[in-house]
């Protein structure tokens, strides 16, 4: 079982056996092994660029500088320095102190998600970066 992410623009070498199956009118193609090329740069994020440009970038590894702090429910958050835009951090639950130890916007690196509040009717993005 190959548990690993595929990146946008990573090269992929496999062996395969192609299986024409007439019964059912398809082609399948069966991997057998294969090599992963070196995985491209994280995407940078800008604060100022916004969900229409953030979207394309939903289930990619990017980066965005920020500060992670932690609040009253103990949920973690990435913010823009100086101001409230913020987007939720998902990782071991130490982020935020690690940032309190360097005491400044440092790059946070992770892939881009998104949850949503049906009672709210609001998209939330979250970078992962367990």
């Amino acid at each position: 079982e190959h548990t690993e992410w595929i990146e946008g623009g990573q090269a992929i070498r496999f062996n395969a056996t192609i299986i024409w199956s007439e019964s059912e009118g398809r082609i399948i193609l069966e991997a057998r092994t294969w090599t992963l090329g070196e995985a491209p740069d994280p995407g940078r994020l800008n604060w100022g660029d916004g969900y229409n440009s953030w979207k394309w970038d939903i289930g990619r590894l990017v980066t965005i500088t920020g500060e992670a702090e932690m609040d009253s429910d103990g949920e973690q958050w990435v913010y823009n320095s100086g101001t409230e835009e913020r987007i939720c951090l998902l990782g071991d639950g130490t982020e935020a102190s690690q940032q309190e130890s360097i005491g400044e916007p440092i790059d946070w690196t992770g892939r881009l998600s998104t949850t949503e509040d049906s009672v709210g009717n609001t998209m939330q993005f979250c970078l992962d970066i367990r």
